[in-house]
């Protein structure tokens, strides 16, 4: 078999767990940078088969088994974050999840290697501006959150490492021969979601769209993520609270 596509199968349990899916997340900051996320994933169901034939391949029991290790290695690499103060995950059937986070800075929470951090926090007198930037220099961050992503075998679902694919070719060739060519239109529908609360006044917002007077949307396709060759840039400046 092709190198690139046994490499896609292999690497199945972990998009089941985060890109075969709709991902919805919702932090809420205090004013000085702590707060909660909140998150949660529905997996499409034709995913249930593939994952079922990966387990066996991984020398799983069967495909509930390989999920738990997936959300088990998650959430390890979760609670060793030192900005981390609490996390719940929970699996619910195969692929599906929700999750909250609470934790005590989130520029801690997302930084990067070498600081290329995902996220920054600055504050002076008045305001408030919190950007997201993710790239292709920065996507090595996720592995902190997906372990597994650093495992040779995950290579092709590790945005670090998808550098040879156009976005698109990599949902034709990569995603749509794991989960079959039938299901590249669910899975260009793929979608991350956030939105993000703060106590104060929304101002501006770049990338995405203000929702009420404090909360602000980002939204993106999961492919975006995945091959992120033209990045994902998200800002929102919000007036304090006197």
């Amino acid at each position: 078999m092709n190198g690139r596509y046994n490499g896609a199968l292999l690497a199945l349990s972990l998009s089941v767990l985060c890109y075969s899916c709709t991902v919805s997340n919702k932090i809420h900051l205090a004013a000085d940078g702590s707060g909660s996320l909140e998150a949660q994933a529905t997996a499409y169901p034709f995913t249930s088969e593939a994952f079922e034939d990966l387990a066996l391949m991984g020398g799983f029991e069967n495909a509930t088994q390989l999920s738990e290790e997936g959300l088990r290695s998650t959430k390890e690499g979760l609670e060793a974050q030192t900005a981390v103060s609490q996390v719940q995950l929970n699996g619910y059937g195969i692929g599906s999840w929700d999750a909250t986070v609470q934790f005590t800075n989130i520029a801690s929470l997302f930084a990067g290697p070498k600081d290329e951090s995902l996220v920054s926090w600055e504050k002076d007198s008045k305001h408030s501006t919190l950007t997201l930037q993710f790239n292709r220099r920065n996507a090595h961050a996720l592995e902190q959150w997906i372990p597994l992503l650093q495992d040779p075998t995950f290579m092709l679902f590790n945005p670090a490492a998808t550098g040879e694919y156009a976005e698109d070719e990599y949902v034709r060739d990569i995603l749509g021969f794991t989960f079959g060519e039938e299901n590249i239109l669910s899975i260009r529908g793929s979608k991350l979601t956030l939105e993000v609360t703060y106590p104060g006044v929304l101002e501006q917002v770049s990338g995405g769209r203000a929702i009420t007077n404090n909360t602000v949307q980002f939204v993106a396709p999961i492919s975006r993520v995945l091959v992120p060759e033209e990045g994902l840039l998200w800002t929102a400046t919000w007036k304090d609270q006197s």
